[in-house]
């Protein structure tokens, strides 16, 4: 190139060059211009807003999506926060309907636009800012939720649909100062929450949101607000929203204040910090919160919740918790049921720990499925049931079943006052509606006996058992299992009682009166109202097996205590228990012995004895069975405040002995009458009615087939011994009545009247003896003379039947006597006489025979007998102490081969005979000479012409018979002054 051409290019450079620079200065210049203006813009809407209204039309053209339309008053440019996004600001903000129909508004809402679009002059919101709107956030029944925006009160929140199509089209929501309504339509709450405010991020993926939850400052004195805040995520292709947050210093009373549900918060202490996260599927309605930690403030409750369409689950867990710390856990729609009172409001105290709740809550059926609670508890005590004693220092576990309505708690070991609780078992059913509660106690026990006692003894147990407690001792082991209904007021037929166990070395006071039982092991149990206490033991020193029972209510009980025993009763413990045998038992017996206490002081001793080791004796009838031969007895005493009244059902038998039906009466604690229905002793047969009055007289009326007579007969006490029997009235009607060994008298009608020393003071009989009639009378006559007199039509046989003569047959008998001195004398004078009788197989009267070789008489009297026309005497009877003495005096015998005179004593005291006189053969022929004047006073004097004397001396059973046969030949002048002696009547008397 030349260098012209070289000039000329460099010069056209320059000139393009200088071209260029004053473009770029003046592209320069204008950038600065329109810098300078947007940040004179910038400063101007940072420092007050812009009105921008000429934009409304964009903007509302930005703001339409599908149906949705949206409106606004005034329109302002502001942009308070260089870090934040441009804002246009909205007033009186308001959505409308396709009709034109509000469905949302608020007084002030900010649009946050897109700062490139807005450069080329496009309104492109990307964030929308609403202050102060009220939410309304509402679960239906059917556990659905819905979401609704408005404006003001809560009431004025309107739930008209869904704004997915306005949402899509922008990135972010903020709300700012918003009042959440939430109405819980499954739960039945509703409440209003202050200070929310949130943020949400639309993205492609989903939305992200966060929010915040301030409240005042609370009411406890500390400056930092309540603060809630957390954050939720929206997948759009799960359609799930995971969620977490927490809460800080958030005061749970500001809370209870706006929901009156949650009013027994408001005293609690507020919520320290709270922890939660979880999951909620919107195609399933799913929601997990898997993640629940909230602190209390000492008490820190982990958890997670489960729900479905159907059914919400809600799990809670604590660590440990002070039973104190459980009122304000106790849910709130469970208040007014019978469960919080027996849960919470019951007093006890301890620590719980493991405790777990699980809540199921049907969410169609729009209540409680179920809630199962568990826990386990040490150092615990509970007092359920005051005056009961309480449960103390208890280790164990516990259920709770809200669909059973049930409370189980399980106890390991635990004390009951100074007992130990070696295991129990208590279960509350139906609790949760009140007044229609049942508790089951079953409790292991092992301790005291006294505290055993003590604690069966309260309500609403009520097993009190009469003992002196101060003396009780010995130690139990015994389960009780007592069910009762958890009111206020029990009646004791709704209480179910039953116990069992055993009592060891154990003492038991006054159990039978005022003797006491001890025993190594007693077995006590209680079932049906009834306390039952038996075993082997020891009462007062006496081997027993014992039964003790009681009522545990005496009204309308058939009887307030008894006691089964069996044991060998001695006199002591017989006369203790106020049954006095002694009148015919001594010595030890075995009995079998039920002793029942009644209301009233009543009491029955039902009695069955084993007599074999005993004495039994029947005094009146001579009857002895000594120890050792068979016996039994059985009877029933009633006793009024442990006074015997009466023995009913007496039974008894023994060798020749035997009792039935017998039923005796007493007063004051002494045998006062009866009634034996049919008795046997020895020979004796019949039944008897008596009774002893006041003044100690027994009166007794007897009839039967036989009576035996014999030991009333010799039944005379011994020299220098008194009369031990009390007075005494019998009237007998017998058909047999045996006299002595060998003889009996028939269709006896018999009265006798014995005073207190033994003496007879009435005597009456009517009775059949051999061929006749026994006429017998001893009484006073009308002048009170007290006379005897006795006929008898056969002689023989009377003398035989009494033991009196046995060699008399036939004759007549006449005995009549008075009184020897005053008109109440009981001594005796009289005369006695028989007629035509013969005289048999008489050893006595055969010696005289054979002394005197009178062979015809004493053939005649071992053969046929002798006949005598006649005997008569004087006598006198002695009543003496121990035995009578009978005078005989001028007794003579006439007939016609032999005739007698007697003169003498029989001592009954000292069982001796002496008796005198002569013995006349041939008494006809002396008569003859007899009755030639003078010279049969001189040949035979008034004994006959031949007679001879005898002597009969010694003991009654075997005399000394003597006879003087010289006087044979002796006139009778002589015999008389010779060998015929004045009888000695005078030592006699």
């Amino acid at each position: 190139m030349t260098q012209d051409n070289l000039k000329t290019a460099k010069i056209s450079g320059r000139k393009r060059k200088n071209i260029a620079f004053a473009f770029v200065e003046g592209i320069a210049i204008l950038l600065f211009l329109l810098v300078l203006g947007i940040g004179a813009l910038i400063w101007r809407i940072n420092d007050a807003p812009l009105d921008v209204g000429f934009a409304k039309g964009a903007v509302q053209k930005a703001l339409v999506a599908q149906d949705i339309r949206a409106d606004f008053g005034a329109l302002v440019l502001q942009w308070p926060d260089f870090e934040g996004p441009l804002l246009l600001g909205l007033s009186d903000f308001q959505l409308k309907n396709a009709d034109g129909d509000l469905i949302f508004f608020t007084n002030s809402a900010a649009l946050g636009l897109d700062k490139a679009l807005l450069l080329i002059g496009r309104v492109a919101p990307e964030a929308l800012i609403l202050n102060g709107p009220a939410i309304r956030v509402e679960r239906s029944p059917e556990n659905s939720f819905s979401v609704a925006l408005g404006q003001g009160d809560a009431g004025d929140v309107e739930a008209s649909g869904s704004h997915d199509a306005l949402l899509a089209q922008i990135r972010k929501i903020e709300v700012r100062d918003a009042r959440v309504v939430v109405d819980d339509r499954v739960l039945g709450v509703a409440w209003t929450l202050p200070d929310f405010d949130a943020a949400l991020e639309n993205t492609p993926d989903g939305i992200f949101a966060n929010y915040q939850l301030v409240l005042p400052e609370p009411k406890n004195g500390d400056d930092k607000p309540s603060l809630m805040r957390g954050v939720l995520e929206y997948d759009r292709d799960t359609q799930s929203i995971s969620f977490s947050g927490e809460a800080q210093d958030f005061d749970i009373r500001l809370l209870a204040e706006k929901v009156p549900e949650l009013s027994m918060l408001r005293d609690y202490k507020p919520i320290l910090n709270m922890r939660y996260a979880g999951d909620y599927v919107l195609a399933n309605k799913d929601l997990s919160v898997s993640d629940l930690m909230i602190d209390l403030g000492g008490v820190v409750l982990n958890g997670r919740v489960l729900s479905s369409e159907d059914m919400l689950g809600i799990s809670l867990a604590i660590d440990a918790v002070e039973q104190k710390q459980l009122g304000p856990l106790w849910p709130s729609f469970l208040d007014d049921e019978n469960a919080k009172d027996w849960i919470i409001d019951k007093p006890f105290a301890g620590v719980l720990k493991n405790v777990k709740a699980d809540i199921f809550y049907d969410l169609k059926a729009g209540a409680i499925d179920n809630i199962e609670g568990f826990f386990d508890f040490e150092n615990l005590a509970m007092d359920y049931r005051a005056p009961l004693l309480p449960v103390e220092e208890a280790t164990g576990k516990a259920r709770f079943d809200y669909k059973s309505e049930t409370l189980r708690i399980d106890i390991d070991r635990a004390r009951i006052s100074d007992l130990n609780v070696d295991g129990a078992a208590l279960e509350f059913v139906d609790i949760i509606q009140g007044g229609t509660g049942l508790a089951d106690l079953n409790i292991d026990l092992s301790g005291p006996l006294t505290t055993g006692f003590d604690y069966i003894a309260r309500e609403p147990i009520n097993a009190r058992v009469d003992f002196d407690m101060a003396q009780v001792k010995g130690e139990l082991d015994i389960n009780v299992n007592v069910q009762f209904p958890t009111t206020d007021r029990i009646d004791m037929d709704a209480v179910v009682l039953n116990v069992t166990g055993h009592a060891k070395d154990a003492f038991l006071p006054d159990v039978l009166r005022d003797f006491d039982i001890a025993g190594d092991i007693f077995d006590i149990a209680i079932a049906d109202h009834e306390l039952l206490i038996k075993g082997e033991g020891d009462l007062s020193g006496r081997p027993i097996v014992a039964e003790y029972q009681t009522y545990l209510e005496s009204d309308g009980a058939p009887h307030q205590n008894r006691i089964k025993a069996k044991l060998r009763a001695d006199e002591d413990l017989r006369m203790a228990l106020g049954i006095d045998l002694s009148t015919f038992l001594s010595g030890p017996a075995d009995i079998d012995v039920t002793y029942t206490e009644f209301a009233g002081g009543r009491s029955e001793a039902d009695v069955r004895a084993d007599i074999t080791p005993s004495l039994l004796f029947v005094d009146p009838f001579d009857y002895v069975k000594a120890p050792g031969e068979r016996g039994e007895a059985s009877l029933k005493a009633v006793l009024q405040d442990e006074e015997i009244q009466r023995i009913e059902a007496l039974r008894g038998s023994a060798p020749n002995l035997s009792l039935d039906n017998t039923a005796l009466r007493f007063r004051a604690g002494e045998l006062s009458g009866g009634k034996i229905e049919r008795f046997i002793v020895a020979d004796t047969l019949g039944d008897i009615d008596f009774e002893i009055t006041e003044t100690g007289l027994a009166k007794i009326i007897m009839r039967g087939p036989v009576l035996d007579l014999r030991s009333f007969i010799n039944n005379e006490p011994n020299a220098g011994q008194s009369y031990d029997a009390p007075p005494l009235q019998l009237s007998a009607h017998v058909d047999e009545m045996r006299t002595s060994d060998d003889a009996t008298v028939r269709n006896v009608k018999l009265y006798v009247d014995i005073d207190g020393r033994g003496r007879f003071n009435q005597l009456e009989m009517d009775a059949l003896a051999g061929a006749g009639h026994i006429y017998l009378r001893y009484k006073p006559d009308a002048s009170g003379e007290r006379t005897f007199r006795l006929e008898a039509d056969d002689a023989g046989a009377v003398l035989r039947a009494f033991d009196m003569y046995d060699s008399i047959r036939g004759g007549k008998l006449v005995i009549f006597g008075s009184p020897t001195g005053r008109i109440f004398d009981r001594n005796l004078r009289g005369k006695a006489e028989i007629t035509n009788f013969k005289i048999v197989d008489a050893p006595s009267l055969a010696r005289l025979l054979g002394a005197m070789s009178l062979d015809g008489a004493l053939g005649a009297l071992n053969g046929q007998g002798v006949e005598f026309s006649r005997l008569a005497s004087d006598f006198e009877w002695k009543y003496r102490t121990g035995g009578s003495l009978l005078v005989l005096k001028d007794g003579r015998t006439s007939g016609n081969s032999l005739g007698l005179t007697f003169e003498g004593t029989f001592d009954n005291a000292a069982d001796q005979i002496d008796i005198s006189g002569t013995i006349i053969p041939l008494s006809g022929i002396n008569n003859i000479l007899q009755n030639i004047p003078v010279v049969g006073n001189i040949l035979g004097g008034s004994s006959g012409l031949f007679a001879a004397t005898y002597s009969i001396e010694g003991a009654g059973k075997e005399p000394v018979i003597s006879v003087n046969p010289l006087s044979v030949l002796a006139p009778g002048i002589l015999r008389r002054i010779l060998f015929e002696s004045t009888p000695q009547t005078s030592q006699a008397e």
